[in-house]
């Protein structure tokens, strides 16, 4: 199955933050994206992890 990718503008979108603090949560490492040219992508794999990483115990 393949993997679907978002980019920092749909994930903002979804969670309601802007794309901003989504690339700065890529480039202090706490979520995992691969740059395409000079474009994000964030794997679904990655998005979850953090998602899950996120929640309260």
């Amino acid at each position: 199955m393949e993997e679907k990718y978002y980019s920092p503008r749909e994930l903002a979108n979804r969670y309601n933050v802007t794309p901003q603090a989504i690339i700065k949560w890529i480039k202090q490492g706490r979520l995992k994206a691969i740059k395409l040219g000079s474009v994000w992508r964030i794997p679904e794999s990655a998005l979850e992890e953090f998602l899950k990483q996120k929640q309260v115990p």
